[in-house]
């Protein structure tokens, strides 16, 4: 499951605003699904659809995420069409704009929030963080146990995280 996640997450399009014409309630329709899909939307569909019916609008309705290192807001927006209410903290500020357009563009930005910062700074719990492509980066097992620790510390009891990478 893991391994499906990773990939169907790494093929979604690098701007779900091509699809901003799927409503929330019709985001497991499989064609759909393929119109968020980046690569081979034949194959990558019927994954991604798996893993939104792991994530889905019931269990993610009013859940509080937060994604570290939000980049153009892909996810968090993709999340927040899914009916999470999403925190992105980033620390490049030049990405923060093209989040919040999607997320209008999308119609979720009352559930998109967009900070530029470091996670370690935050205080409030969340019932899911998701990060995409930062983990690999990190050169040293200090720092990523105190990734890993900082991760904890956020977390809602029964919370989980959801780490994807594709590598360097």
């Amino acid at each position: 499951n893991f391994f499906k996640v990773c990939c169907c997450f790494l093929f979604m399009k690098r701007n779900i605003g091509d699809s901003k014409d799927i409503k929330p309630n019709d985001i497991l329709n499989l064609e759909n699904i393929k119109k968020v899909c980046e690569w081979r939307p034949e194959l990558w569909a019927p994954v991604l659809q798996d893993v939104i019916r792991h994530y889905n609008p019931s269990k993610l309705l009013g859940k509080r995420v937060l994604e570290i290192g939000f980049g153009t807001g892909r996810y968090a927006t993709f999340l927040a069409m899914l009916g999470a209410d999403v925190t992105g903290i980033e620390h490049d500020p030049g990405t923060k704009e093209q989040a919040i357009r999607q997320a209008k563009e999308l119609g979720v930005s009352d559930r998109c929030r967009f900070i530029t910062g470091d996670f370690f700074q935050l205080k409030e719990k969340f019932d899911l963080i998701m990060t995409k492509s930062v983990l690999y980066s990190i050169n040293d097992v200090d720092t990523y146990d105190k990734w890993i620790s900082g991760f904890a510390q956020l977390l809602e009891p029964h919370g989980e995280v959801l780490i994807v990478e594709n590598g360097s």
